[in-house]
């Protein structure tokens, strides 16, 4: 599974001040799922927490999100797509890949 990183072109429409300029930011990885090739995405904080938790689980980053997308669908799991899921588990696991500092890698979120 190989993953590659594209950063989405501007759109030719003209900014809002600032909510258009966060879509810079957005870098956008193809990659391959149960077989077929799809993209993602993301801004890159995101990509770098499920990168920082794929190093420290032993996995690639293609395998840690191959996961991620069986979990969401799962028999009896609400919908929501690929890049809402990804979202969801990079803030569930921010810090996992740190050294461990007494906190339990959560950031003292809820569950």
């Amino acid at each position: 599974m190989t993953i590659t990183t594209h950063r989405l072109p501007e759109t030719g429409i003209a900014p809002a001040p600032a909510p258009s300029r966060r879509n810079a930011s957005l870098l956008k990885r193809s990659i391959s799922l149960a077989g077929h090739r799809t993209s993602v995405a993301l801004e890159g904080a995101f990509w770098a927490v499920l990168e920082e938790v794929a190093k420290a689980r032993g996995q690639s980053l293609a395998a840690l999100i191959a996961s991620i997308d069986g979990e969401r669908s799962a028999p009896g799991a609400p919908p929501v797509s690929l890049a809402s899921a990804l979202r969801v588990f990079a803030l569930r696991n921010a810090g996992q890949g740190q050294a461990s500092d007494g906190s339990g890698g959560n950031g003292g979120g809820t569950s």
